[in-house]
């Protein structure tokens, strides 16, 4: 095993790790039926309007249509 090998290694695992994370928060958010005031994925502010009308939600309307869509072309 080289070094790229070994550096390719250590960024899956990163990678794994952090998505578990998302994972997890996004879990506990839906089952409690409690939204996010932060997009998961931009960070970015998730409208009041949004979070009643979606309870649950861990993304902004933005992320939440690429995340459905992710092959649909941005505007």
């Amino acid at each position: 095993m080289d070094d790229v090998d070994r550096a390719q290694e250590i960024n899956d695992l990163h990678l794994d790790i952090a998505l578990t994370a998302q994972r997890a928060v996004a879990d506990a958010s839906m089952a409690s039926g409690i939204s996010l005031d932060e997009c998961l994925d931009c960070g970015g502010e998730i409208s009041e309007a949004r979070q009643a009308a979606v309870p649950g939600c861990t993304r902004c309307i933005a992320c939440q249509e690429k995340f459905e869509n992710p092959k649909r072309k941005a505007a």
